[in-house]
C-alpha cells in the first residue's frame, strides 16, 4: 500500500506462519541428515557458454549421488510458414539443417568430453531429440530425477 500499510496478502500470510510456529509440536531437527535420493539426472547440452559449466554442475551431482546421466541435445524445427516455401529455395532450408546437425554434434562432443574427463562415461548417456527446447526438455525430464537446463 502506498501509505506504508503492508498489503493484506502480506498480514495474511504473517498470520498463518504465527498460528503454524505457536500451534505446530516442535521438532529438533538438528541431528537429522537427510540426502534426497537421485539416481538419474538429465542435462540439457547446446552450444552456449553456459552449456560446460551446466555439464560440469550435473557431473558433480552424478558423481556424489551416483546416479546416470543424461545430456539431451535438442534439434529446433525449421517453423516456416506454408505461404512461404515456394520463395526460400531448397538449399537455404538445407542449410539450415545442416547448422542444426553440426551444433548438435558440438554439443554432443562437448558433453561426451566432459563426461569422459571425469570417468563417468560408464554412467552416462545421449539423447537427442527434435522440437521446441522447453517442451522437449520438459518432456524428457518426467524421466529424471532432477533436470539441470
Amino acid at each position: 500500500m502506498s501509505n506504508g500499510e503492508p498489503s493484506p496478502a502480506l498480514i495474511w500470510v504473517n498470520v498463518v506462519m504465527f498460528k503454524l510456529t505457536h500451534t505446530a509440536p516442535k521438532i529438533d531437527l538438528t541431528s537429522v541428515e537427510v540426502k534426497m535420493s537421485l539416481k538419474d539426472i538429465l542435462v540439457y547440452v547446446n552450444e552456449t557458454k553456459y552449456a560446460e559449466l551446466r555439464i560440469n554442475a550435473a557431473v558433480a551431482l552424478a558423481m556424489d549421488h551416483d546416479a546416470h546421466l543424461s545430456g539431451i541435445g535438442v534439434r529446433l524445427p525449421v517453423d516456416t510458414p506454408t505461404y512461404a516455401l515456394a520463395a526460400i529455395p531448397v538449399d537455404v532450408l538445407a542449410d539450415v539443417e545442416k547448422r542444426e546437425t553440426v551444433a548438435l554434434a558440438g554439443a554432443k562432443t562437448m558433453f561426451d568430453s566432459i563426461v569422459k574427463h571425469a570417468g563417468w562415461s560408464e554412467r552416462s548417456g545421449w539423447i537427442e531429440d527434435a522440437g521446441g527446447v522447453v517442451h522437449t526438455v520438459s518432456q524428457n525430464a518426467r524421466f529424471a530425477d532432477l533436470a539441470v537446463v
